[in-house]
């Protein structure tokens, strides 16, 4: 009989690194505006790779509030990505104030295992209170 592989190693499913998500309503836009200026210094000044760094003022795909967004990739090797995700989830317990924050992989979405639909709803880690996303947006997942 084989033996089933019953965990998966990140580095062979995160394939697109990590988004960083912070959400927000309008009422605190401002404040959101100040803790992603904050959050970009501190990973330009780590010399972080980075891309996506965007602020949605209106929720976008399954947000259901404003939130912005930093997309963390993979540039060199997994160790690296893994190094800095971790001085970032730091940053952000100590930094994101009353904001809640859901930091996800990016997995391969021809992995049965992978995708986006699990990256938001099974593989996401939140700081602060969770938020209820519209997930049937991806349905095709399913």
């Amino acid at each position: 009989m084989t033996k089933q592989r019953l965990t998966h190693l990140p580095k062979d499913l995160i394939d697109q690194g990590f988004d960083i998500h912070l959400v927000f309503n309008e009422a605190q836009a401002s404040e959101a505006r100040q803790v992603f200026d904050a959050f970009i210094e501190f990973v330009e000044e780590r010399e972080i790779p980075y891309q996506r760094g965007m602020i949605f003022e209106k929720p976008v795909g399954p947000w259901p509030t404003p939130m912005w967004q930093v997309l963390l990739r993979p540039e060199s090797s997994f160790a690296q990505l893994e190094s800095h995700i971790g001085a970032c989830l730091g940053w952000m317990m100590i930094n994101r104030g009353s904001f809640s924050v859901m930091i996800h992989p990016n997995t391969d979405e021809s992995s049965e295992s992978g995708g986006a639909l699990r990256d938001h709803r099974d593989y996401c880690l939140w700081l602060g209170t969770p938020q209820n996303l519209k997930l049937s947006i991806f349905n095709r997942e399913m």
